[in-house]
């Protein structure tokens, strides 16, 4: 009887929101905002108020700043493969 209790149970906001990141940055060439929330299974209003809550931002500026830190990344490597290739 317990089991089919927690079979019903609709998954935790901030699980969701935990593995959200993840999905964006996996999948942040071609990700548009409709797409993150399809991820998540809420309305419209609930995402957008819920994703506030949890990240303290608003979808589009999150998907920049992730956007912007894997581009920091990228250049740090391509600056890290010149250095070491000038010394060799």
């Amino acid at each position: 009887v317990s089991q089919s209790r927690y079979q019903n149970k609709k998954p935790d906001t901030n699980e969701i929101f935990s593995e959200l990141e993840t999905y964006i940055r996996k999948n942040i060439e071609d990700l548009n905002v409709d797409q993150i929330r399809y991820q998540t299974g809420l309305t419209k209003y609930a995402f957008y108020t819920k994703f506030q809550a949890y990240f303290g931002k608003n979808p589009k500026d999150l998907i920049a700043e992730i956007k912007e830190e894997i581009l920091s990344e990228k250049q740090a490597v391509i600056k890290e493969k010149k250095r070491v290739s000038k010394k060799v």
